[in-house]
């Protein structure tokens, strides 16, 4: 079984360094362990990578097979691949799923269910800090299988970045919380200790707590997949406090990257940042994706190069122009056949440089529900591609924002 990467430092350093800054470069490597699906690979022309329409996808078929694909792929889809239980709208009130997979990476696996049931039976066991579990049967994996399941079930909570999973036999999995590393000057990391259980259980059902409370304090049975999206975004930026880069510190990092030894230690991982109510820019990005995946909304991060546009908002505009180098990162959410740009960090960064006058000010969500067209205003795009992917081969293609969301909330 692959060691699991301790931290985003060294590892979002070496992307940056041949692909694309992303997320300010430095405030993102505040993070929690490292994800090894969150890759951008080597870059072709600088063309946007948009979803093949129908057409393209099925030239030559008949009017008559065209009028009915979602009914023809709902019947055959494996049970695992069905929608996840929606409380909410079920009961009215909002229960936290343990189990719940991202429905865009989901469907990634549609040809490999079984990878979704092992991610679900990871999520099970993390999200009720169980020591160990078994994947016998059916569900036993090899090595390459367990490592789609693991991406998968890390793509669908913040929770699962927060631990080390490792086996000697492939059949029971033994599981380290919040896990301490240290990595030497060749990059190679050694996990150096762990939380118990019972503190990783209060903390992770502190977090599966704040879940449902905002969550019901937000929405109601009522809310469509949109409303849905854009109440809890608004609600996280006008709550939560971002931790902005230091340029500073920074330039120190990587004066000394590949000379120091770096430490991961058990506070910096996402939960315990969300917990703490401050949180960097990947923070915001994984627990608002977090909180979409528990309430069914398909959402992906995007990842793109290119250049970002003045804004005239104070801390926005110096924290871009001083820590963007032409990557950036911001989420998709579709809905109805229609995909919009939704970019929280720069609301956020918006929202504060309104409130430097009036701290009471409420966010404009100017960046939220952007067609293409809008998006390009704030940031010209050259090249854009899906941030995360469970199959590469497969990969999530970027779709087309063709319209505004007309929010009214």
């Amino acid at each position: 079984m692959n060691k699991r990467n301790a931290g985003y430092e060294k590892n979002l350093k070496r992307l940056m360094s041949f692909m694309m800054s992303v997320l300010f470069a430095f405030s993102l490597l505040a993070g929690s362990a490292c994800n090894n699906a969150k890759t951008i690979n080597d870059y072709p022309e600088p063309v946007t990578q948009a979803a093949p329409s129908d057409a393209e996808n099925n030239e030559g078929n008949t009017a008559e097979n065209d009028t009915k694909p979602a009914e023809k792929e709902e019947e055959t889809l494996d049970e695992a691949l069905l929608p996840e239980y929606d409380s909410l709208r079920e009961k009215g009130v909002f229960e936290f799923n343990p189990t719940a997979v991202n429905p865009v990476f989901k469907m990634e696996m549609k040809n490999k269910p079984k990878i979704v049931r092992v991610a679900k039976e990871i999520l099970e066991a993390v999200h009720d800090a169980k020591p160990s579990f078994e994947l016998t049967g059916d569900l036993a994996c090899n090595e390459a299988e367990m490592k789609l399941a693991r991406s998968l079930a890390e793509l669908s909570s913040p929770v699962c970045y927060c631990v080390d999973i490792s086996t000697e036999d492939m059949e029971t999995y033994t599981i380290s919380y919040f896990p301490s590393y240290e990595s030497d000057q060749f990059g190679d990391e050694t996990m150096t200790g762990a939380i118990s259980e019972e503190e990783a259980k209060e903390k992770i059902d502190a977090y599966k707590e704040l879940c449902e409370n905002l969550i019901n304090e937000t929405l109601t049975d009522k809310d469509d997949d949109m409303h849905r999206a854009a109440k809890i975004y608004k609600k996280i930026i006008e709550t939560y406090e971002f931790v902005y880069p230091d340029p500073e510190e920074q330039n120190m990092d990587d004066s000394e990257e590949g000379m120091v030894t770096a430490s991961y230690e058990t506070e910096d991982y996402v939960v315990s940042q969300i917990l703490s109510g401050k949180m960097h820019s990947w923070q915001f990005l994984e627990f608002y994706e977090g909180l979409m995946v528990q309430l069914n909304v398909n959402t992906m991060m995007l990842g793109c190069m290119g250049k970002y546009n003045a804004q005239n908002f104070s801390l926005l505009d110096k924290t871009m122009n001083e820590s963007n180098d032409g990557g950036f990162v911001w989420m998709i959410v579709m809905a109805d056949d229609k995909a919009y740009h939704c970019d929280i960090l720069m609301d956020k960064m918006a929202l504060d440089s309104q409130r430097e006058n009036f701290e009471e000010y409420e966010s404009d969500m100017l960046f939220f529900g952007m067609s293409d067209e809008t998006r390009g205003k704030s940031f010209t795009m050259y090249y854009t591609q899906a941030f995360e992917s469970i199959n590469p081969i497969n990969k999530t293609s970027v779709p087309k924002c063709e319209e505004d969301y007309k929010l009214e909330l």
